[in-house]
């Protein structure tokens, strides 16, 4: 029989025991946890010093196999050195392949990325909602540059909103506006039309009494011609008349000679 004082105090050692296991036995899977984990830093940082020295292929080769294993940060790098071409040809496809598998572990910087792709279109159609989302997810991560470019998209997409908005009412009021043009166009036209045709009798009339003065002068001289022609014929018919009187005279004398010589002869 345990007495009531040593009672509490036996079982306070035995929950302390069990807390100490707990902690043995943790720290045991930990460390057949970590080694490999170590490995996997060790090859890590050898990738990046070689990028840093620009031996981007060795970085490469040192890096692939990490992001195979599922190094979310190894993922990453090999999507940015796709995205660059640097140690090896510059593939947007690829690039995003790795982001993605990056991403989906929370790697915010992959799911930054992977919103510009999206807003820019490259290497996938440009969606700006599949945009919008990466970004808030990277912004969910406590990256400030996906958080500022989340809220460019929203502040586009409201002015995109407004814009249509205002477009709509533009148009609404532009259907009336179309009729009073159309009208406007129309009587315009009529216009255009009766000025073309007095311009063209107005061309008619002038060319009219242009040509009616010509035939008033054209008659004047003729009127002229004729009185001048007239004049002249009454002059040769005096001057002929005169001729035949004086003809006669000659006659008659002649023959009152020729009368008189005879009659001497005789």
């Amino acid at each position: 029989v345990v007495s009531s004082g040593i009672g509490p105090f036996i079982l306070a050692i035995e929950k302390m025991n069990r807390k100490i296991l707990t902690f043995i036995l943790t720290s045991i899977w930990l460390l057949f946890w970590a080694s490999p984990s170590i490995a996997l830093v060790t090859e890590f940082q050898k990738a990046v010093d070689a990028y840093k020295r620009e031996d981007y292929k060795t970085s490469y080769k040192l890096m692939l196999p990490l992001a195979k294993k599922g190094l979310a940060q190894a993922q990453y790098n090999l999507g940015v050195m796709y995205g660059n071409g640097k140690g090896v040809a510059k593939d947007y496809s690829k690039a995003i392949k790795w982001w993605n598998l990056a991403a989906d572990q929370g790697n915010g910087k992959a799911q930054y990325n992977l919103g510009l792709m999206h807003e820019k279109g490259k290497g996938v159609k440009k969606n700006l909602k599949k945009a919008k989302k990466w970004f808030q997810l990277a912004s969910n991560q406590g990256l400030a540059k996906a958080q500022e470019k989340l809220n460019l998209l929203l502040i586009e997409e409201y002015y995109f909103e407004k814009t249509n908005e205002t477009k709509e009412h533009s148009q609404e009021n532009t259907a009336s506006s179309k009729e009073l043009k159309s009208l406007k166009e129309k009587n315009s036209k009529e216009i255009n039309d009766l000025q073309i045709t007095t311009a063209s009798l107005r061309s008619e009339l002038n060319q009219i009494k242009s040509e009616k003065t010509k035939a008033i002068e054209v008659i004047g001289v003729i009127n002229q011609a004729n009185a001048k022609a007239k004049q002249e014929l009454l002059a040769s018919l005096k001057e002929l008349k005169s001729l035949k009187e004086k003809s006669f005279k000659e006659i008659n004398d002649l023959q009152t000679t020729n009368a008189s010589l005879s009659s001497e002869l005789n």
